[in-house]
């Protein structure tokens, strides 16, 4: 009897790892990519991401007052299609926090889509956004 069951265990230890990967069932048009031979690339204002911040930044009123300034990293991912989804704002003062987000926001539709052997891919992006005061 104890060498059914340790027989028993074997073979579904062995099984396992094999059980586990038939139930995977991500494919690669749904995997999100972390790095891609061709990276996505910012559209507006000739590719100049920086120059878009500058433009576009509206500084919070309340964390001016405060004199708060910081770096905000945003994650987002970005879609086949160059649109975006999944912001969040992962690390930085929460004061600056919603004006990130509504800057990489206004980036939808902007991008020009990670690339897999030429097939457009979804990308995971986390882009800093920097606030300083002069």
């Amino acid at each position: 009897m104890k060498n059914i069951v340790t027989l028993s265990f074997l073979i579904a230890l062995a099984l396992a790892p094999r059980a586990l990967y038939a139930q995977n069932t991500d494919t690669t048009a749904e995997k999100i990519f972390t790095w891609a031979p061709e990276l996505p690339v910012f559209k507006a204002e000739n590719g100049d991401f920086k120059r878009f911040t500058v433009l576009n930044i509206q500084y919070p009123a309340k964390a001016m007052k405060k004199k708060i300034q910081g770096t905000i990293f945003v994650s987002f991912v970005i879609e086949k299609d160059g649109t975006i989804s999944q912001v969040a704002a992962t690390k930085g003062p929460e004061e600056l926090q919603a004006e990130a987000l509504r800057l990489i926001n206004l980036t939808n539709g902007l991008w020009a889509p990670a690339a897999d052997n030429g097939v457009p891919v979804r990308y995971k992006k986390i882009q800093p956004i920097t606030f300083k005061l002069n």
